[in-house]
């Protein structure tokens, strides 16, 4: 049984983790073409949009999905098919309601929302189509819940390509035909897609019926509310100042420099948020099943950050170093100005690597309070710095401020994290670190303030160096551990490649 669960587990992530990747590549197009097609005033304001949307999306469904698909995957596990059916029933009527809800609140406070993102109310009209999205993008994780909740994963690699692959095409059409003026029917076509998508393989599911009454529905309701409001709190700020950040930017800078902001955090991020996003399935629960042991939850962390320095530390250092053709690429030459913003936001998300399982730690350990209390005071110290940093040196400013807020984040975590949870970092970690730190800063400033020639050279020689040792430490485990080798071998192409870099590095 337990072999069967490890193939069912590595075959859903591997599903899901390939449908990722192909996601990151179709939206990699859609970023080329919004930069070919509307410049960095269209990106700018697309950065806007889909920002005031998530912050709709997050506050009016009010973590209802995370806290009933938690009682589903309970029901489910005890056999429950009659509570299942009931909370189905129930969790539909709620995202229609607040779907509905959001849709009315948006229609008539476009003009507010537009006075106070942008400064002034002519972006009312826009943001009222913009409510037309709202009803869609609530109930899309409805339907792809119940795929969740049944195993579906081919389903739903298949539902999260294909509303991606669709969405894309038709923004990547909108902005072809009608420029700037196609923003919003792109991002309604796109939730469009999602939902349809979404519907059509979540109805493909038999899901129990069961009849609900107006007392079972309040009850059932009160039980999802706190849970869900408990979950959604950091996500929900975090949009606020998301929205309220780009709306800042718009009205000091211009949308334009606002798009070039986006365009440079987006490629920052980009490395990064691939590889937590892979680790982080894997780790809460591991960390969780050891929570009440205090060497072992030390042990695990310092195990998680060493793993994920090896794995995005070369991926910082390229970024570095390729940062103005990584821009080229990616975007076009008329948003190169974001390659030197993308230098420090580079180390900024250094700080984040080197210390994101920690915050795991509060909530495996049932503080939850620490955690969020953690989050806001790193948010609003975030925002203090951002309305600083702006009108005394601009975007540049911002970003180097930006980075010595993660700095500043990373040594508060680190007392909170050794006052409640006891984690003290080893000295072979707190080396690695720092070694890690100082390899990112002496290529930034090399490239920042020497000649061109000697200060990319230095870069590149860094990059080199620290990529071959990285790969010589992670074939290493990989070698010594039993499963992961196994994993391997199962691909010819995998064990190839792998036999390859282990000679070219010499390893036994």
């Amino acid at each position: 049984m337990a072999q069967g669960n490890s193939i069912s587990i590595l075959k859903a992530t591997t599903l899901l983790g390939g449908a990722s990747f192909i996601n990151l590549l179709i939206g990699l197009v859609r970023t080329k073409a919004g930069a070919v097609f509307i410049g960095p005033e269209g990106v700018g304001l697309v950065t806007i949009y889909f920002s005031l949307l998530h912050l709709m999306r997050t506050g009016f469904e009010m973590g209802i999905g995370g806290s009933g698909m938690k009682q589903l995957s309970e029901a489910k596990g005890k056999g429950n098919v009659k509570r299942m059916g009931e909370l189905f029933v129930i969790l539909r009527r709620l995202y229609v309601l607040l779907g509905t809800c959001a849709f009315v609140f948006c229609l008539f406070a476009a003009p507010l929302l537009s006075q106070v993102t942008f400064g002034n109310p002519d972006r009312a009209s826009d943001i009222r189509w913009l409510a037309l999205n709202l009803p869609l993008v609530i109930l899309v994780p409805y339907y792809g819940g119940i795929l969740a909740v049944y195993g579906a994963m081919g389903r739903l690699a298949k539902n999260s390509l294909f509303s991606v692959l669709l969405g894309v095409t038709f923004s990547i059409l909108m902005y072809w035909r009608f420029g700037v003026k196609g923003i919003v029917p792109g991002i309604l076509l796109t939730s469009i897609c999602a939902f349809v998508v979404a519907w059509w393989y979540g109805r493909q599911i038999a899901i129990p019926k069961a009849p609900v009454s107006l007392s079972n529905f309040t009850v059932t309701t009160k039980s999802l509310v706190p849970l869900g409001l408990a979950l959604v709190w950091n996500d929900l700020l975090n949009w606020v100042l998301i929205v309220y950040k780009n709306g800042y930017l718009a009205r000091e800078l211009g949308l334009e420099a606002n798009g070039i902001y986006s365009a440079a955090w987006g490629l920052s991020a980009l490395f990064v948020n691939m590889i937590l996003g892979a680790l982080g399935t894997e780790f809460y629960p591991r960390l969780c099943s050891v929570a009440h042991k205090a060497d072992e939850v030390r042990s695990c962390l310092n195990e998680q950050i060493n793993i994920t320095l090896l794995l995005g530390l070369p991926g910082l250092l390229a970024t570095i170093v390729f940062s103005r053709p990584l821009v080229a690429l990616v975007y076009s030459p008329a948003f190169l100005p974001a390659a030197d913003l993308l230098l420090w936001l580079t180390l900024t998300n250094f700080f984040r690597i080197v210390t994101w399982p920690i915050p795991y730690a509060f909530l495996a350990r049932n503080q939850g309070f620490v955690y969020a209390a953690f989050n806001t005071g790193s948010q609003i110290l975030g925002l203090a710095i951002f309305l600083v940093a702006i009108p005394i040196g601009g975007l540049e400013m911002l970003v180097m401020a930006g980075a010595l807020a993660g700095f500043l984040t990373n040594g508060a975590l680190y007392f909170f994290a050794r006052r409640y949870t006891g984690y003290v970092t080893d000295f072979r970690s707190a080396a690695n670190r720092a070694s890690a730190g100082g390899a990112c800063l002496i290529s930034i400033l090399s490239i920042k303030f020497f000649p061109a020639v000697l200060g990319y050279s230095i870069a590149s020689f860094i990059f080199l160096i620290v990529t071959v040792i990285c790969m010589r430490q992670l074939l290493t485990q990989v070698q010594n551990h039993p499963r992961l080798t196994h994993f391997c071998e199962v691909s010819p192409m995998i064990e190839r490649t792998l036999d390859l870099c282990r000679l070219i590095l010499r390893i036994q």
